[in-house]
């Protein structure tokens, strides 16, 4: 890796550099991290051309400077399919590969997910994520895959105690008001507070729906009476979206969802 994420400066003008920079020689096969539909093939601005694949709930992967494009828009494609080729296209340095992940349109730090992703799914995979001892913890206490739990964080807020939803869940693991009081938290932003009463939620899940994750998955973000009532995962698209995306992030840590 040439370059990382972070507040530096490659080009003129730059300010945050919104991805990593992982130097290949030109032709060098690019693959997909993760499962998803193809969403842009193209050519624009300093980017060159590019790829970007759409893994669902507002989750998307950037591959740029590529010399060479093997997919097209809306093809659906799986983890470590060739996609292109690297290059040196757009404004670029020398060739190499510009690889993004963005959650709901912001770029978040790609580097701890490709490492946790390297390191299969062991509990020092996931400490190398953001709040990672935290998580193993959490995750150890109700008997919970690390990996899955670094996924739905992922997904959930990538990774930004801060983050606020449309419909107000917040933290970590977005934890509606009710839900929190219900669980005891009395502060959502607290990473401690907010992954302990989420992980403990969706352990009370798991154990409901038999051990499904994806059932679990999906009561988690649509309540579990709408799983009961559709007799699986509901029809709502937001939900559907949500149970793609945890699974993808999951497979791609190295988990079995």
């Amino acid at each position: 890796m040439t370059s990382t994420y972070g507040p530096h400066s490659l080009l003129p003008g730059e300010t945050f550099h919104t991805g990593i920079e992982i130097a290949v020689p030109e032709g060098t096969p690019v693959r997909a991290t993760a499962s998803g539909t193809v969403r842009f093939v193209g050519t624009t601005d300093g980017y060159g051309l590019r790829i970007e694949i759409d893994h669902g709930n507002g989750v998307t992967t950037l591959y740029a400077h590529l010399s060479a494009a093997d997919v097209v828009p809306g093809q659906r494609v799986e983890r470590g399919q060739v996609i292109g080729k690297s290059g040196n296209t757009g404004a670029s340095t020398g060739p190499h590969l510009h690889y993004e992940i963005r959650q709901n349109g912001k770029a978040i730090d790609p580097w701890p997910i490709l490492q946790a992703s390297q390191s299969g799914t062991e509990p020092r995979s996931a400490l190398q994520v953001p709040y990672g001892s935290l998580i193993v913890t959490v995750a150890q206490r109700y008997g919970l895959d690390p990996a899955l739990l670094v996924a739905m964080v992922q997904v959930e807020s990538g990774f930004d105690p801060r983050a606020v939803s449309p419909a107000g869940a917040k933290g970590l693991l977005q934890l509606m008001d009710a839900t929190a009081a219900a669980l005891g938290v009395r502060d959502p932003f607290d990473p401690a507070q907010n992954l302990d009463g989420g992980a403990r939620y969706f352990r009370e899940l798991l154990d409901r729906f038999g051990g499904d994750v994806r059932l679990a998955l999906a009561a988690y973000n649509a309540g579990p009476v709408a799983v009961q009532r559709a007799g699986g995962i509901p029809p709502y698209p937001e939900t559907q979206r949500y149970v793609e995306a945890v699974l993808a992030v999951w497979r791609s840590l190295g988990g079995t969802g």
